[in-house]
């Protein structure tokens, strides 16, 4: 049987980044894609910056890139707003089937084999197991969506919708966002414009049918819905560790994705090239950073300030939302945003924009909310006794 350097489980983005890096040193590779066609079904919404996609390996004039944003709103509860401006922070609305299948060409132009339609059953450290055919691989890379994620962990996944719909009630150039704990318990809902006339509006949250959610905000807007999405999307961190042996993760497999919003085509597709370029170390003999180690000192620091935000963001009811709210509006954090924002680093916005004066502000809040839920919790035990 041949063996091949590397065999790849997923032809998406971090699969597809992993298989290019490893391919264009020379080494045989072997991606494996279930679905009939690059990029399809395509369910994620394409928000990045074009620092993040150059670090790709990609310039900001590719033909895939849809949409071009310039500001952003976010909505509490009661409808309190912050309306931010975008255009410093170059952030870009990418047509994602058309970005998958342009990494497949030029995986593809490095000599990388792909195989459609192609469902793996098991994977194991000698290689992988299809319905009628075995493969052996040095490396095997699990980059096989949050649906492999579940297969390692569970917790920390919620259930998406989304829709694409035509409509002409929305900008262009700005994304939406609406928080309520009620209705989205732990997440929200987004509007991302890919034109002047068609959106992708979706929502997520804890228990909920998201399409009732956004069938609700859609209610008294003129719209057609074009597509219907229904995916999973994570929110609970990373795995602890990225590779077991000959068996390296990547992607949303490895849950590479943000904590705050589930965005994860930086953080993931960075996760691929690390996987690849660590792969090509060790076919070379080479010693270097191990994966998990190259990708933890770029984004772990980020990602747990993340996880903390989103454990407070969870314990908050409406009211503390709209007070948050309030609190954000009063302060310099719409003016200075749009000047020292990161798309790609969320934690350096919010605490880069914000006075001391402030930001103690922000903690006395916090510590209210927490001795809120202290009180609720204790009434809780109580009442059972």
């Amino acid at each position: 049987m041949d063996i091949y350097d590397a065999l790849i489980v997923g032809g998406g983005l971090a699969g597809l980044l992993c298989a290019r890096e490893i391919a264009k040193e020379g080494f045989r590779v072997r991606v494996f894609e279930e679905h009939l066609e690059i990029g399809r079904p395509e369910k994620c919404d394409g928000l990045i910056s074009l620092r993040a996609l150059k670090e790709l390996g990609f310039d900001k004039d590719e033909k895939f890139i849809r949409n071009r944003i310039k500001k952003a709103s976010l909505f509490s509860p009661k409808g309190y707003e912050l309306s931010l401006k975008a255009e410093n922070q170059e952030v870009i609305v990418l047509d994602r089937a058309l970005f998958d299948k342009e990494i497949a060409k030029q995986a593809s132009n490095h000599g990388v084999e792909i195989s459609l339609g192609s469902k793996v059953k098991h994977l194991k450290k000698e290689g992988l197991k299809l319905e009628n055919s075995d493969f052996q691989g040095r490396y095997i890379v699990d980059a096989g969506g949050c649906q492999s994620l579940l297969n390692y962990r569970k917790e920390g996944v919620l259930q998406a919708g989304k829709y694409e719909i035509s409509g002409d009630w929305f900008d262009k150039d700005r994304v939406e966002l609406y928080f309520n704990q009620e209705l989205t318990p732990g997440f929200f809902l987004w509007l991302i414009p890919l034109s002047e006339d068609y959106c992708k509006i979706g929502a997520a949250g804890y228990r909920i049918n998201p399409f009732k959610v956004i069938d609700r905000f859609l209610k008294n807007k003129k719209c057609t819905i074009v597509r219907k999405i229904a995916a999973p999307i994570n929110v609970g961190g990373t795995l602890t560790s990225f590779q077991k042996e000959n068996l390296f993760f990547v992607g949303d497999a490895a849950g590479q994705t943000k904590p705050t919003t589930a965005g994860g085509i930086y953080t993931g597709g960075m996760g691929g090239i690390f996987a690849g370029k660590s792969i090509v170390s060790n076919l070379k003999g080479e010693r270097s950073l191990s994966y998990t180690e190259l990708w933890k000192r770029k984004f772990s620091k980020e990602f747990d300030v993340m996880k903390m935000g989103r454990k407070l963001f969870e314990r908050f009811n409406n009211d503390a939302l709209d007070r948050l709210f309030k609190i954000l509006k009063d302060s310099s954090f719409e003016e200075k945003v749009p000047l020292e924002g990161d798309f790609d680093f969320h934690s350096k916005v919010f605490l880069s924009s914000l006075k001391i004066k402030e930001i103690t502000k922000l903690l006395f809040f916090l510590a209210e909310v927490e001795y809120k839920n202290l009180l609720k919790g204790l009434k809780k035990i109580s009442k059972s006794k």
